[in-house]
C-alpha cells in the first residue's frame, strides 16, 4: 500500500505500517485516519460521547458503550425482527413459547410457576435492598461528616448512635432524608420530638411576614371568625394565617372537621386562610416562605412570553419539584417547562388517570398532577402558556386536577379558573398520621399492611395505630376541577 502522506510504497502490516508512520512522520495510525479517511460525525455516538479509534482500516466504532449500542433504533430494530421471525411477536418476553418455557424452567428448580413468589427470592430481594440502602447511607454519613454511628436496619427503621450525645435513637428512613436534605439535626435525643418549640415555630412565621409586610397584622384573634382563632391576619389583603403544629393540631386536641371549618368560615368573610403545618415549616421552609412572598406580591416577575418552552426530562422535573413544590416529586408521563436565559423557572406534569379515580382512563384524558413555579419568581402568563401547549400537543379531550384547600381559596379566582377548569366538587379532610416530627400518608398504615406486618386481625387500622400512639391529623380537604375540550 501506498503512504497518503509521502506516496511511499509500504510491504503492509498493521506494524509496518504504524512503525513508517511514527518513525518517519511522528503520527499515529489514528492520527493519520483523521487526517485522510475519517468521515463527518465519525466516532460520535448517538448520545454524544465519543466513541473508541479501532484501527486504520475500520476507523472508529460505532457505539460508545455496550448500552448504547443495545440501546440504539438499529439493534431495537434489529431485535424485534427476530422476534418476529422467531416467535410472531416484538417482544420475545410476549411469546406463549417463552412463558411456558419460563413457567416450566421455574417449577422444575424452584417449585413455583414465578421466581417472585419464591420465598427465597423475596427474602434475598429484602436482603439486597437493605444492604444497598445501609451502603448509600453510610457513605451519606461519611461524605457529610454526620456524627452518627448506623447500627442496623429493620425494615424502614433505622438504629443509630449519636456521637454528640452518645444515646441511641430510632429514626424511619424518610426522617432521616428530610431532617438530612434541610441541614437539621438528625438526632432525634438532641432535637426531640419536642413540642413546646410551636411557639417559637410559630413566631418565626410571624417575623418572617413582618420582614416582608409593612402593613396591619392581627395576632392571636378570636374576633375574626368568632369562636375560633386566627393565628395571622392582614387585613389590608384579606390573606390569613394559621400555624398547625402536629401535636396540638392532631386528633387527640383538634376534631376532624377543624381546619376544614376554620377555612369554611374564613371564606365566609372573603379571606384566604393559608395552613401551614409545622413539618412542612421545619423541612420545606424555603418552599414556604416563597409561597408567602408570593402572596404579598413581593416575587420577581417574569413574563411568559420572554421564556423557551421545552419538554423536561424526568430527572430536571424531580429535581425542580423537590426543590420548589410543597408536595415534592411524583410520577408523571409529560412534563413541559419555560426556560429563563437556560434557567428552568416554571414547570407542568401531567399523567394518564389513575384507576383509583373512579374509572379507567381513556384515549386523551389526562391528570394534572403538578404545577409551580421557581422559588422567588413568578411567571406571567406561564402557567397558560405551558397547558395551551400541552392541549394542543397531546390531543386533550378532558383533564382534571385537585387543590389543596390549605393554600387554594375556594372561590372563582384561582390559577383553575384562568385556565377555564370547571368546579365539580369538595372532598372530604384527608389524614395522614403523626409519626415522629412528620406527617405520613395514610397508604401505608392500610389495615392488610398492618396485618402482615403482625398486628390484631380483628382491629381496625385505626385502633391500631391509636395503640401505638400513632396519631391522625386532618386536612381541609380538596377541589376537584375538570375541563372537557
Amino acid at each position: 500500500m501506498f503512504c497518503k502522506i509521502c506516496n511511499k510504497e509500504i510491504n503492509y502490516s498493521k506494524f509496518n505500517f504504524f512503525r513508517h508512520l511514527n518513525k518517519d512522520h511522528n503520527k499515529t495510525t489514528k492520527e493519520y485516519y483523521d487526517l485522510f479517511f475519517r468521515k463527518e460525525h465519525e466516532g460520535i455516538c448517538y448520545c454524544g460521547k465519543e466513541t473508541t479509534f479501532k484501527n486504520s482500516i475500520l476507523g472508529y466504532f460505532k457505539f460508545c458503550s455496550g448500552k448504547c449500542s443495545n440501546n440504539s433504533l438499529e439493534k431495537k430494530e434489529k431485535t424485534i425482527q427476530k422476534n418476529l421471525k422467531n416467535y410472531g411477536v416484538k417482544v420475545s418476553s410476549q411469546s406463549l413459547i417463552v412463558k411456558e418455557k419460563a413457567k416450566n424452567n421455574n417449577l422444575k428448580k424452584y417449585g413455583v410457576e414465578y421466581i417472585s413468589q419464591a420465598k427465597f427470592f423475596n427474602d434475598q430481594v429484602k436482603k439486597t435492598n437493605n444492604e444497598n440502602r445501609l451502603n448509600r447511607l453510610n457513605k451519606h454519613i461519611q461524605k457529610n461528616n454526620l456524627k452518627l454511628e448506623l447500627l442496623s436496619c429493620d425494615k424502614d427503621i433505622y438504629k443509630f448512635k449519636c456521637l454528640n450525645c452518645n444515646n441511641l435513637f430510632d429514626i424511619t428512613f424518610e426522617n432521616f432524608y428530610l431532617r438530612s436534605k434541610n441541614d437539621n439535626i438528625i438526632c432525634t435525643c438532641c432535637r426531640p420530638i419536642n413540642y413546646s418549640i410551636l411557639s417559637n415555630e410559630e413566631k418565626s412565621v410571624v417575623k418572617y411576614i413582618k420582614e416582608n409586610y409593612n402593613g396591619e397584622i392581627i395576632e392571636n384573634s378570636k374576633k375574626i371568625i368568632n369562636p375560633y382563632e386566627i393565628d395571622i391576619y392582614l387585613p389590608e389583603l384579606k390573606l390569613a394565617f394559621e400555624f398547625n403544629g402536629l401535636y396540638w393540631h392532631n386528633e387527640l386536641n383538634k376534631h376532624s372537621d377543624y381546619h376544614l371549618t376554620k377555612t369554611s368560615l374564613s371564606e365566609q368573610q372573603d379571606i384566604h386562610l393559608i395552613h401551614i403545618y409545622e413539618d412542612d415549616w421545619i423541612y420545606k421552609q424555603e418552599i414556604i416562605k416563597s409561597r408567602i412572598l408570593n402572596l404579598l406580591g413581593k416575587s420577581e416577575s417574569i413574563y411568559g412570553r420572554k421564556t423557551s418552552l421545552l419538554e423536561v426530562s424526568y430527572k430536571d422535573s424531580e429535581e425542580f419539584l423537590e426543590s420548589n413544590h410543597i408536595q415534592g416529586n411524583c410520577v408523571n408521563k409529560y412534563r413541559i417547562g419555560l426556560y429563563y436565559k437556560d434557567d428552568l423557572v416554571s414547570l407542568m406534569t401531567f399523567g394518564k388517570l389513575r384507576k383509583n379515580l373512579g374509572s379507567c382512563s381513556k384515549e386523551g384524558e389526562y391528570e394534572l398532577l403538578r404545577f409551580c413555579n421557581k422559588k422567588g419568581t413568578n411567571v406571567i402568563g406561564g402557567a397558560s402558556k405551558l397547558f395551551k401547549y400541552f392541549i394542543n400537543t397531546y390531543k386533550t379531550t378532558k383533564i382534571i386536577s385537585y387543590a389543596d384547600r390549605s393554600w387554594t381559596m375556594n372561590n372563582d379566582n384561582t390559577i383553575y379558573d384562568k385556565l377555564r377548569f370547571k368546579k365539580e366538587y369538595i372532598t372530604k379532610p384527608n389524614y395522614y398520621y403523626i409519626n415522629n416530627d412528620m406527617r405520613e400518608n395514610r397508604f401505608k398504615y392500610r389495615k392488610d399492611v398492618l396485618i402482615k406486618e403482625g398486628f390484631d386481625l380483628n382491629k381496625t387500622e385505626h385502633k391500631i395505630m391509636l395503640d401505638r400512639e400513632i396519631y391522625r391529623i386532618y386536612d381541609s380537604g380538596q377541589i376537584k376541577y375538570s375541563l372537557e375540550i
